[in-house]
């Protein structure tokens, strides 16, 4: 008897391992996209709108923000060697690219940042935050919708009529935020994520950087700001909300000037209107900024 029940349970075991097995295998149907972080992710996700046996994901979690440091993860690579495409932002940010290039050489790598020459140098280095500047993003979500459409010929068609749709709706937030801002705002800033939002947002910024990557700026450089914000009569601070604050309070404390929480769109929801929405969150704090 103990015999009949071990070899039943055994039976069982294999039967949910096997149908496990077989739900996480790719139908030669479904063709996956994979993307690296949050802004690829919503693109594609707008891109695949009524395409059937798509399956879109994302690599890094929704919550992680900026790829500069990323170590990829055991589950980042599985999700990868299933991938039919995958979709970088590029400029550096991914510097995890050619581990994958290595381990995946006949991967198809989309890059949406290919030909995009408005861009912003910090020390000869390319600052790759391009999607929070409106017209780059627009160029990446063509950019992307074309790849797409040369490599899964069956659905080209259907992409590039999501394309010119989420571009439009682009445009229209666009044309908006230009209504809006018609005056140019002065602002320092602490965060080199926002500097493309000075093209989007018609903001004058002047950067101040620290002089070791994740370390708060000199003394020295502190007062400096502080100079340089009363010489210019600059009365707006600008943070990205991952920032610390703590060299933003004691300029704020010495000039007066105010300080705003910006958003870099390096995380969210899976709602296909979220850069629309983060962005309008932007310009509801461009609003508030004095002259």
């Amino acid at each position: 008897m103990k015999k009949i029940i071990a070899c039943m349970i055994i039976m069982l075991f294999l039967i949910i391992t096997l149908t496990g097995c077989k739900q996480m295998e790719k139908t030669d149907s479904e063709f996956t996209i994979v993307t690296s972080f949050y802004p690829m992710y919503i693109i594609a996700k707008n891109l695949v709108q009524g395409i059937p046996n798509i399956e879109v994901n994302n690599m890094a979690d929704q919550s992680i923000g900026c790829l500069h440091d990323y170590t990829l993860k055991t589950s980042d690579l599985v999700k990868i060697e299933k991938a039919d495409v995958f979709i970088i932002n590029g400029l550096g940010i991914e510097n995890f690219t050619t581990t994958i290039t290595d381990n995946y050489p006949e991967m198809k790598i989309i890059n949406a940042s290919s030909n995009i020459t408005n861009l912003i140098k910090e020390n000869n280095i390319t600052n790759a935050h391009v999607w929070l500047d409106i017209e780059n993003y627009m160029k990446q979500i063509e950019n992307i919708a074309n790849k797409l459409a040369s490599i899964d010929e069956e659905n080209s068609s259907k992409y590039l009529e999501n394309s010119q749709i989420y571009q439009e709706k682009i445009k229209e937030l666009s044309k908006r935020i230009k209504e809006l801002t018609k005056q140019r705002k002065k602002c320092v800033s602490f965060s080199e994520s926002l500097e493309y939002l000075s093209n989007s947002m018609n903001l004058e910024i002047k950067t101040i950087t620290a002089e070791h990557e994740h370390n708060g700026i000199s003394a020295e450089k502190l007062s400096d700001t502080i100079e340089y914000i009363k010489n210019n009569n600059i009365k707006n601070i600008i943070l990205d909300e991952n920032t610390p604050d703590n060299n933003a309070q004691v300029i704020a404390s010495e000039t007066n000037a105010k300080i705003y929480i910006m958003k870099a769109g390096l995380s969210g929801n899976d709602d296909l209107n979220s850069y629309v929405d983060i962005m309008n969150e932007n310009l509801k704090q461009v609003e508030k900024m004095e002259e």
